[in-house]
């Protein structure tokens, strides 16, 4: 088997008494018109391209035949933007960043504090292994070179919109959320107020947050998370919450906001709860991928709140799926669940229609392990 960008060539090398013939088929029983000879080319590869190719070869002492199964990871190298940060609202027709404005490169905290918080856009390259922790403002656009690595350390979201982060690995101060640990309380990433509208995070590997990994509360509006991996390193540490969406059953002033999409993410070791967990909101999720057994639950819609969880994979999981009964709303699609137990079903009314805001396309689920795994974190 080759492969040539989106052209693939399937060969089959049979030994025989000529002459002989050949028949290729998709998926067991699907015969491919024309497809008679020892090798088997598809172009324009997409992901409904996956599946079994098999080949008979028959020859007038018999037949014999050979399979090969196809999986198809798309690039993610530098994928578009989707979700709900590409809708046009509050002045901005999109996400786009700091695109526009100069690009510099930082190697260390205070710079990238420095930059960040400008008051102009600026794209911002981050370079090796940084300490420290740092705010960003609105029109900013912070991309990791190849290896960049904040550890330990906190980003901190609250002063505008229009802000991009990608090819990031952060690591938090992996201590309980408690009197007496240094950074008490902090997320790795903290997204909080009216004024975040329009982030896109992307392709991050983001790890040991004190509070959360990565929470978005106080009407945080029009959000992508995709391709980022979500983990804990000590399994039996408290608070290890992933991904809170609003702070409160009381917190009414989220009403309307907290519109987010998660799409190929992997939440994996150690993670236990909130992944994510939320009130309020129109949130998607969908081609996820959930491996951190021992958890105490996955997905969860809380108080007000709108969830489609959709090709999602879920193995060896705790209550995958969950709501509030009394106004949560949780609709389950064409999910996967491996060893799973608990709550594992969804309900509690009608959630949104995405379809109705933006436009996307899912990967078959029973691909999503494959797919995820080697497409999140920095790229």
């Amino acid at each position: 088997m080759k492969t040539n960008n989106t052209h693939l060539l399937f060969v089959n090398k049979v030994f025989g008494t000529a002459p002989l013939s050949y028949q290729w088929y998709f998926n067991t029983n699907t015969l491919l018109a024309n497809a008679t000879n020892t090798s088997l080319m598809l172009t324009n590869v997409q992901t409904n391209a996956a599946g079994w190719y098999s080949v008979i070869v028959t020859n007038s002492l018999g037949t014999t035949n050979a399979a090969a199964r196809l999986t198809v990871i798309t690039n993610s190298s530098n994928p578009a933007m989707i979700g709900w940060a590409t809708v046009s609202d509050r002045g901005l027709t999109t996400t786009t960043g700091g695109a526009g404005g100069p690009t510099v490169t930082v190697s260390n905290i205070t710079d990238l504090n420095t930059y960040a918080m400008k008051t102009t856009p600026y794209i911002i390259q981050v370079s090796g292994t940084l300490s420290g922790n740092f705010s960003v403002s609105g029109n900013k656009t912070i991309i990791g070179l190849p290896g960049a690595t904040i550890s330990p350390g906190y980003m901190n979201i609250t002063r505008g919109p229009n802000i991009i982060v990608r090819n990031l690995k952060m690591v938090g101060y992996n201590c309980s959320d408690s009197p007496g640990c240094g950074n008490s309380g902090n997320d790795v990433i903290t997204v909080k107020g009216t004024n975040c509208h329009h982030i896109w995070f992307d392709h991050l590997d983001i790890s040991d947050g004190t509070d959360g990994n990565l929470d978005q509360t106080h009407s945080v509006d029009y959000v992508t998370l995709s391709w980022c991996k979500f983990w804990y390193s000590t399994p039996g540490r408290a608070h290890r919450f992933s991904n809170l969406i609003s702070g409160a059953d009381t917190s009414t002033f989220d009403r309307g906001h907290l519109k987010i999409t998660f799409h190929h993410c992997w939440w994996a070791d150690n993670c236990d709860e909130r992944m994510p967990r939320g009130r309020f909101g129109k949130v998607h999720v969908f081609n996820c991928y959930y491996t951190s057994s021992g958890n105490s639950y996955c997905i969860y819609s809380g108080v007000e709140m709108q969830v489609l969880a959709e090709n999602n994979y879920f193995q060896t999981i705790k209550n995958p799926l969950g709501f509030d009964a009394t106004s949560g709303a949780l609709a389950s699609v064409n999910n996967v669940l491996v060893s799973c137990t608990g709550t594992m079903a969804g309900g509690g009314g009608t959630v949104f229609n995405p379809s109705d805001y933006y436009s996307y396309t899912v990967d078959p689920v029973t691909d999503v392990p494959a797919i995820v795994q080697a497409g999140v974190g920095p790229k």
